[in-house]
């Protein structure tokens, strides 16, 4: 399985607590050991993680229904050329939504009060 970076994300919190994570997470709800693999980087693993997402997202709509957009990106978004997310030093960079999405979300609003 290849999880999205939303995923991935909570993943990485999780192995932070490594006995928590190995002992009780994965005793109980996998039942067996879960290993985080990270990308070496490069096409063919470009194209091995894109095949496992791919049918990551394919088990998923399998055994629990179409995979929620906000979490489970399609996987041409998710593997977009650049990454959707960064980390950065908010006490010396401001962040600044683009005006695309300021937009949408004025255009939204002003429709729910018609």
């Amino acid at each position: 399985m290849t999880p999205s970076e939303e995923v991935d994300e909570i993943w990485h919190q999780h192995l932070t607590y490594t006995r928590d994570y190995r002992d009780v997470w994965c005793g109980s709800v996998p039942g067996a050991p879960l290993h985080h693999d990270p990308t070496a980087g490069g096409p063919t693993q470009d194209r091995y993680f894109r095949a496992r997402y791919a049918a990551t997202l394919a088990a998923h709509e399998r055994f629990f229904g179409p995979p929620a957009e906000l979490y489970w990106p399609a996987t041409h978004i998710r593997f977009a050329a650049r990454p959707r997310f960064r980390t950065i030093d908010d006490s010396r960079w401001l962040a600044l939504p683009r005006p695309a999405m300021i937009w949408r979300k004025v255009r939204g609003s002003a429709g729910s009060c018609r």
